[in-house]
């Protein structure tokens, strides 16, 4: 599933395969964005977030109508994006914007 994730027609894909509430929508893509900073192609970073940001929006966007007050949306980051070394500045930069963004703010609750 790693191509659909960069594609619009994810949401699409996702929300037709969704038959009622969603308690738990899980987001898990690996990057192959890798290089320290010295080293790494700068359109990589364009890359990744488009992969892990967009992905993880195009998930929301494809379940929020789905969602209940009980429902859970979770991202796995991977351990280079918590603790990435000095060699690792694609998956630091990329799982920070995923962090940071919260991108849970895009995301309306509704009741059952």
């Amino acid at each position: 599933m790693g191509t659909i994730v960069r594609d619009g027609e994810v949401a699409v894909v996702v929300a037709a395969a969704v038959g009622g509430p969603v308690r738990m929508a899980l987001f898990a893509a690996g990057l192959l964005v890798r290089g320290s900073v010295e080293t790494i192609d700068p359109d990589l970073f364009a890359t990744g977030a488009n992969i892990k940001i967009g992905g993880m929006v195009r998930l929301v966007d494809a379940v929020r109508e789905h969602l209940t007050t009980d429902s859970r949306i979770v991202a796995f980051a991977g351990s280079l994006g918590l603790e990435p070394s000095a060699g690792e500045a694609g998956p630091g930069a990329i799982n920070a914007g995923l962090f940071t963004g919260r991108l849970m703010c895009c995301c309306r609750r509704r009741p059952t």
